[in-house]
């Protein structure tokens, strides 16, 4: 019998203001034979890959106002997240797995209900009717991008040299950097696309119309977020998994003195922090989230900053969850040995401890 290689790979889109997430654990196995200069086969071992795309937001509280304080839940949707999960989908034969916390879900049905973010209500005012907090607004924050998306742009580069002299800005630049931002944070594909793909190649003199189409493409894609997610779960394309409720570093809940396994050199509290039951509560209502959700249990779950220890499996093990993912520095400081491959055979109720190597 060949021999077994996992390699896990671990991919994150989480909180950023830059533009960079099986049923029995979908893998993608990729056999190979190699040929020597003497023509002889060697007999290579099976090697099993497994994808898991990482998509976390935290929660972002809201202003009197009801409105989201930061926008990356809907920018990352627009962004990255449905597209993601439709590339998989054209390519046959790939299998991924997809993490969706608790909060990033939360926060995408609440868009889908309604709710606003601080920045899409400042991109909802027509320019020529902006105040002046407004204006100061939009020129300080609507650069959260990456800068090889604002160096792609002649306009939107004209624009952030522009920002130190604010006397000079006219109604037509603040129209312009409210769509150049919203264009920025969404994925190519739509903006190849009708309606925004017009929109898109203008670059300047864009209308008060071009950017109520683009925010109404933004409503439909948060719309499918999580449809897609399912469909292509369904279709077994992907396997959905999720966090701890709130993305907690469990161990620390748990008992704050595990702590002092890995890192002997930061300061601990006299009187430890110990709530148990509180860790449980994490993994039973993250859960709950997600079944609420999709309408079914998941089987796997990325525990926050992919942060273990022994005590804290048996709260998986009570909601029957089949296996965690975590990293390879811990099992190393765990082990007190450097991170090696392992090969052997899979079994039930697993850590994956990540590579950390390649995806970062």
């Amino acid at each position: 019998m060949k021999s077994k290689l996992v390699v896990v790979l671990l991919f994150i889109i989480a909180c950023t203001s830059a533009a960079p997430n099986s049923e029995e654990s979908l893998t993608q196995n990729i056999q190979e034979e190699v040929t020597t200069t003497t023509s002889t086969f060697i007999d290579e071992p099976d090697v099993y890959v497994m994808l898991l795309w990482h998509q976390h937001q935290p929660y972002y509280p809201k202003d009197q106002d009801g409105h989201f304080s930061k926008p990356w839940v809907r920018l990352h949707a627009t962004k990255d997240y449905l597209d993601m999960v439709e590339l998989v989908q054209e390519h046959e034969g790939l299998r991924v797995t997809f993490n969706l916390t608790p909060t990033l879900i939360t926060q995408l049905k609440e868009l889908e209900d309604g709710v606003e973010d601080i920045y899409w209500v400042h991109t909802e005012i027509e320019a020529t009717r902006l105040l002046d907090s407004q204006k100061t607004f939009i020129r300080n924050r609507f650069f959260d991008i990456s800068s090889r998306t604002i160096n792609k742009s002649p306009r939107y580069l004209e624009l952030k040299n522009l920002r130190q002299f604010p006397e000079d800005w006219t109604d037509n630049d603040y129209l312009d950097l409210q769509v150049l931002f919203n264009l920025g944070w969404t994925d190519p594909k739509y903006l190849s696309e009708s309606p925004l793909n017009l929109i898109a190649s203008k670059d300047s003199d864009f209308t008060e119309k071009d950017k109520e189409t683009i925010l109404e493409v933004h409503k439909e894609i948060i719309n499918k977020v999580i449809p897609a997610h399912l469909k292509a779960y369904e279709e077994n394309h992907i396997e959905l998994i999720t966090t701890p409720y709130a993305h907690p570093i469990l161990p620390l809940i748990h008992n704050s003195n595990l702590g002092k396994v890995g890192d002997t050199q930061s300061s601990f509290p006299e009187n430890n922090y110990k709530y148990p039951e509180d860790a449980q509560i994490h993994v039973t209502k993250g859960k709950e989230v997600f079944e609420n959700t999709f309408g079914f249990s998941p089987n796997g779950m990325w525990p926050g900053e992919g942060a273990v220890a022994q005590d804290i499996l048996q709260y998986f093990n009570n909601e029957n969850i089949s296996w965690i993912a975590s990293g390879e520095q811990p099992l190393s400081k765990s082990l007190d040995v450097r991170f090696q491959r392992w090969v052997g055979e899979c079994l039930q109720n697993q850590i994956y401890f990540i590579d950390h190597g390649i995806p970062n």
